[in-house]
């Protein structure tokens, strides 16, 4: 079974990531037994995450706590407020075996959590396989995404990916939503996040 924390060693000592939470905590190698006291958590709920590699900086993280993983830069609305000109894929994105090995490096880097983003990353034909393979490997899994799907079955495909987050951006009122994100767009953003709700998402 999949465990609630992840035990990460640093140069330092460790950092404790609660994976339903999305929240993590720096300890030095003296305070591990007083914070897993204190916090109540069993060594055996964690995945122990060894370093493995000893020529890292002394000073620092042994690697990034999260990615934000920005996937595609297709979507299909065009927000005001867009910061990267998402609309079309960019030129060269990688293919769904280069995701697969890239998820499978960062598992061995001791990458705790992945966030995907986009543009919108269900408009990748490959985008459940990719969340599943990070949550199967063992990552925190969170994404984003704009609600607006032509395939009515993605709010499930979410409820069965059991994520550890979906963030669904509303922009305010409707008439708010609607001047960033256009018109008719509001009414089926608060119906996907209705039915996620619905589903346990």
């Amino acid at each position: 079974s999949r465990k609630l924390y992840s035990l990460r060693e640093e140069p330092f000592g460790y950092t404790l990531y609660d994976k339903a939470n999305l929240r993590h905590r720096f300890m030095l190698h003296d305070e591990v037994d007083d914070t897993l006291r204190e916090t109540g958590i069993q060594l055996e709920d964690c995945d122990r995450l060894p370093m493995r590699r000893t020529d890292v900086r002394q000073d620092i993280l042994y690697s990034p706590t999260r990615i934000y993983y920005e996937t595609t830069l297709q979507c299909n609305i065009h927000c005001k407020s867009c910061f990267n000109d998402s609309g079309k894929p960019r030129h060269g994105e990688l293919t769904t075996d280069e995701l697969v090995k890239s998820l499978h490096d960062l598992r061995k880097a001791n990458v705790l959590d992945i966030r995907f983003t986009g543009g919108e990353l269900t408009r990748r034909p490959d985008w459940f396989l990719m969340l599943k393979t990070a949550k199967d490997l063992g990552f925190a899994v969170s994404c984003n995404s704009n609600g607006i799907y032509s395939d009515p079955s993605i709010p499930a495909q979410f409820a069965n990916l059991g994520l550890d987050q979906v963030t669904i951006s509303i922009d305010g009122d409707k008439e708010h939503h609607e001047f960033n994100r256009g018109k008719n767009t509001f009414d089926r953003t608060l119906a996907s996040l209705q039915e996620m709700n619905r589903l346990g998402v």
